[in-house]
């Protein structure tokens, strides 16, 4: 498959990166599933330019993840990484190319059976940093009331990316079984807040099956990830969600009262309903590094019946005369832990140096 004497090349195929290891990348196309590796140098995720060279990519990209892997891809498509490329990431070689992360469409070579090359990563139309995965368009928050401890401010910062990148969100409370009638009452009550913002909201539990066909419903057709930290229940979520999926659960530390992570990279997997559902590493720290002070308030849509009020356009939302958000959360009409949260991440990006 090496090419022949007349310089025939191997065919050339588009596929979708499945999950990566130690630098090979499982990739299916219409000729199956490859293992692959990256012609040239990578791109370090942390170089300089990165995140314009990844706003570029979203703005360029020609694309969707659709079911139809084998559909030829749009005149041009073939060039969306060098599009991507230039701008003030310096000079980059030709043969370099980004590091490819679950949810990429990339052009492969077929090298032999069940083993090929990929030759580039096409542009994509979002880009999850934590976790890492491309072309996703429905983030799923899954949390626990107590094992692990329920953070808001953790639930805060997914949705917050999630959106930042055009992303829906649902949160998903999993473990409700565990949960007794009084705390099921606190709990739903701790939830509004998201649901009156616009954020889908759904209680699950693995081991009775409540809520599960709510959640495969809203997985269906989609390309979805499910994020929160480790000993959420993700992994058993997926196993009922996706048959044969083997369960990698573990215990909590005693220590910190968090998950022990249980999954090691981020896996992209198909479903019975149609669609794709990523698993991924467990985290409790979301840094939000993608996201500007100036874009920060325009990602809450509870502020948008006050927003307009505001004495002065571009209010912070802070400590400004005639500021209509922080009256509403002063008078109970806006939710005081979501605006308390606000100001808590407005001031933390504020503080990162202007070099980041």
């Amino acid at each position: 498959m090496g090419g022949d004497k007349h310089g025939a090349q191997p065919p050339k195929l588009i596929g979708v990166v499945l999950y990566g290891r130690n630098g090979i990348w499982s990739v299916v196309t219409e000729q199956g599933e490859l293992s692959c590796r990256v012609r040239g140098r990578l791109l370090p995720r942390a170089g300089p330019g990165w995140r314009s060279q990844r706003d570029r990519e979203r703005a360029l990209a020609v694309w969707a993840m659709p079911e139809e892997l084998a559909d030829e891809p749009p005149e041009g498509a073939d060039q969306g990484l060098e599009r991507a490329r230039g701008g003030s990431g310096g000079r980059r070689d030709a043969d370099t190319l980004l590091e490819p992360v679950a949810g990429d469409r990339v052009v492969c070579r077929l090298l032999r059976p069940g083993a090929g090359v990929i030759m580039e990563v096409l542009a994509r139309r979002s880009l999850l940093e934590r976790p890492p995965i491309a072309n996703c368009d429905h983030v799923v928050v899954v949390m626990a009331w107590e094992q692990p401890p329920f953070s808001p401010v953790l639930v805060d910062r997914v949705i917050l990316e999630a959106a930042a990148q055009g992303c829906s969100a649902t949160l998903c409370l999993a473990k409700w079984d565990l949960l007794d009638p009084e705390s099921q009452t606190h709990a739903l009550a701790v939830l509004g807040p998201w649901r009156q913002a616009g954020v889908g909201v759904l209680v699950v539990s693995a081991v009775s099956g409540e809520g599960l066909d709510d959640l495969a419903g809203a997985l269906a057709g989609r390309v979805s990830v499910l994020a929160g930290p480790s000993g959420a229940g993700k992994s058993r979520l997926l196993q009922a969600l996706v048959p044969g999926r083997e369960v990698r659960s573990g215990s909590l530390s005693r220590r910190s009262g968090r998950g022990r992570h249980t999954t090691r990279v981020v896996e992209l997997l198909p479903l019975p309903a149609g669609g794709w559902v990523a698993d991924t590493p467990g985290f409790s720290r979301l840094d939000l590094a993608g996201i500007s002070a100036a874009e920060l308030e325009g990602l809450y849509p509870d502020f948008g019946p006050w927003r307009a009020e505001c004495r002065f356009r571009g209010c912070r939302h802070v400590s400004e005369p005639g500021c209509a958000v922080r009256e509403a959360s002063e008078a109970g009409r806006l939710d005081a832990g979501r605006y308390s949260r606000y100001l808590q991440l407005l001031a933390e990006i504020e503080a990162r140096p202007a070099w980041r």
